[in-house]
Parts: structure tokens; sequence; C-alpha cells
């Protein structure tokens, strides 16, 4: 698992995300990746040197880092729903949430999760 700083998780549930199977990934307010879980690293390619960089970075499609972008603004705005869609990484059909992240009732991040489509 890799995390950054504050943003450390303990004992059940760091145990919880790293054998789920789904890419967790955690963004914070500012578009910085915080956190990814082991599955995110298989099918995202999720790296080490990623934590505590702007998504930016992580994206080579423009367009994927304004819809990111786009996205935490809508959180910051009072969205709760989640977005949800497909995409196609690495020869895999991958189905994307992103959601709002809260911590005692104040928004601190969001939540990328990715799984697998069964074909």
């Amino acid at each position: 698992m890799k995390v950054s700083q504050r943003w450390e998780l303990e004992g059940t549930e760091r145990e919880v995300l790293e054998q789920i199977c789904a890419g967790i990934t955690l963004v914070d307010l500012e578009g910085r990746l915080r956190y990814y879980n082991r599955e995110a690293a298989r099918i995202l390619d999720r790296k080490p040197e990623y934590i505590g960089r702007d998504v930016a970075a992580c994206h080579a499609k423009q367009e994927s880092v304004e819809r990111i972008r786009g996205m935490i603004r809508a959180f910051e705005q009072g969205r709760k729903e989640p977005f949800h869609w497909e995409i196609e990484r690495f020869g895999r059909r991958l189905l994307i949430s992103f959601s709002p992240l809260a911590v005692e009732g104040r928004l601190v991040g969001c939540i990328h999760m990715a799984v697998v489509k069964p074909s």
C-alpha cells in the first residue's frame, strides 16, 4: 500500500483496502494523488513516485485532467453523487467511479475506484 503522510491507514481499514478487488485511489482537493492500493497498482499502473503528485502529471490526456478537476469542483460545490464511466486501459475494460470523500462531514478529497468489467 502506498499512502502519503497524513493519509495513513491502520489495522483493519488498511487490510480491507489492500485486499478488496477494486483499484482504490485517493485524491485530495488540490488534485494530488494521496493513496492507492495493490489493485490500483495492478490494473491502473500506479507507482510509488505518483504519491503527492498532481494528477495532471499522471495523465497523458489533458481531457482526463480537466474531467478530474471538474469533478472535484462539483464536489466542492456540494455534489454528493459519484460520477461513473467506463474506459479501456491496458487491454481491459474498466468500470470507474469517482466519489466525494468526507471525514467528519468535511470534504477532504475524492475516491477513485476502478474494477475490471467481466467479459
